[in-house]
């Protein structure tokens, strides 16, 4: 399995395994904490190295072993398997671009995961912290085709840089200006459309003086001026969100006393650049106009069917919600029968890839589990969904989708808490490690 050895290797080397008995100077780690990171072991690497980093924050854990905690992770991080967490061009759930920007949206990509290490260290020793995040630097960044339907997202790597400025210096440190020559180089270097917004908050942070705002804002006119985006960079590096940003530094410089005419003569050949002139073929969705053309579920005939099926189980023939009790006659029951016959011919003969089958088969899934009526048919549906996502390959071809199927499983909504806690039970139990991993993890320690 793709790093394996490396993560084994990389907890194997850490302290809290130690058994250097009780003369050994470092701490271990107390149970049930153990027990977790020695499951993380066997976990793929952004999996293992997110058990890790919430380990780290677990009650009365003393700092050096959160520190090293917190470097195996960052060390594990490394062999994730998306780089950057990713944005969807369009505005639409239950498509293949979707699933994936939901999924990322757990920091599990190898950027958000080091970054959330960054985040946890700054606290721990914010010069380590510093180090860390230097390290990371994910540009520059690719360009972009008008055919993409995914570009990347900065914003948890510059919620991270705002972090690193506001905690990791020391007084004496700010005293030299260190904080700010780190900014400064961090806005000269500039070289995507993608961040004009974050860059632009950076220079709107309280912290700078009339000098320092100064010489930022020239560095940032430069960046501007030499700036060169492919077309989708462009429109979603120059949106509503960055023009109010840029307005907001137009005022501040105001009210610093310093020019805006270098800043607008930089905005002006940046705006006038042949390449940002170009527009995308674009296409309606949903009253929005959207370069590339994202993957939609349920548009083939075959899963159409399943979705209208679903749609008859929780409306009829209607358009009101059928009660829950009426969920209960045989009536119903003989659709909820027929529809999982169905659904269950449609997992044996599809031609879905196999991310888009996983997703399709999961929402399907959770649906059924909303609208089952607790019993038999509901303990049915759930011992199907778990083994469905035991056996899946996904969780190892692509670990962030198919851990985001497993928490939207642990977090069913419409669930009683009582059988939501018998439902992390069973899967705890499913015989598969990672999910018992996560199971308990959920427990113990869950994420926001």
């Amino acid at each position: 399995m793709r790093g394996l050895t490396t993560i084994s290797s990389t907890l194997a080397a850490l302290s809290l395994f130690s058994n250097g008995g009780a003369a050994s100077a470092e701490p271990w780690l107390p149970e049930p904490y153990l027990s977790l990171a020695d499951s993380a072991r066997a976990a793929p690497p952004e999996l293992a190295a997110d058990a890790l980093i919430r380990i780290a924050a677990a009650p009365k854990l003393l700092a050096p072993l959160r520190i090293e905690l917190l470097d195996g992770a960052f060390q594990i991080a490394g062999a994730a398997t998306f780089p950057i967490r990713l944005n969807n061009t369009g505005l639409r759930t239950d498509t293949r671009e979707w699933a994936v920007t939901e999924a990322l949206a757990l920091g599990l990509d190898r950027l958000s995961l080091r970054g959330r290490v960054v985040q946890a260290m700054l606290p721990l020793s914010p010069r380590r912290g510093r180090e860390m995040f230097e390290t990371l630097n994910p540009f520059p960044l690719a360009r972009l085709s008008c055919a993409d339907t995914l570009y990347p997202s900065l914003a948890h790597y510059y919620a991270t840089a705002k972090l690193v400025l506001e905690t990791g210096y020391s007084a004496a440190e700010r005293k030299e200006e260190e904080d700010f020559l780190w900014a400064q180089g961090h806005v000269r270097a500039m070289n995507s459309a993608l961040q004009i917004e974050p860059i632009a908050e950076i220079l709107l942070l309280p912290r700078w003086n009339s000098k320092q705002f100064a010489n930022l804002y020239s560095g940032f006119a430069a960046a501007v001026k030499q700036l060169d985006a492919d077309p989708l960079s462009f429109s979603r590096g120059n949106n509503f969100a960055a023009q109010q940003r840029l307005d907001e530094l137009s005022r501040k410089a105001l009210q610093h006393d310093v020019s805006r005419t270098p800043f607008a003569d930089a905005w002006a050949t940046f705006l006038a650049r042949p390449s940002h002139r170009v527009e995308c073929v674009k296409r309606k969705v949903e009253n929005m106009e959207i370069a590339g053309t994202v993957y939609e579920y349920w548009e083939k005939p075959d899963t159409r069917s399943l979705l209208m099926g679903l749609k008859r189980l929780r409306f009829g023939s209607g358009d009101k919600k059928i009660s829950e009790e009426d969920r209960k006659e045989k009536a119903w029951e003989d659709g909820w029968r027929d529809f999982l016959n169905e659904f269950e011919r449609w997992q044996k003969h599809n031609d879905e890839t196999e991310a888009d089958y996983f997703h399709e088969s999961a929402m399907i899934y959770n649906t059924l589990l909303e609208l089952t009526p607790a019993g038999n048919n509901r303990n049915r549906v759930t011992a199907l969904f778990i083994s469905f996502l035991k056996t899946s390959n996904m969780q190892l071809t692509s670990p962030p989708e198919w851990l985001f199927e497993l928490r939207r499983l642990l977090r069913t909504r419409d669930v009683p808490p009582e059988d939501r806690k018998l439902l992390a039970e069973e899967v705890g139990h499913s015989g598969n490690a990672l999910m018992a991993l996560y199971a308990d993890l959920e427990r113990l320690l869950p994420a926001p």
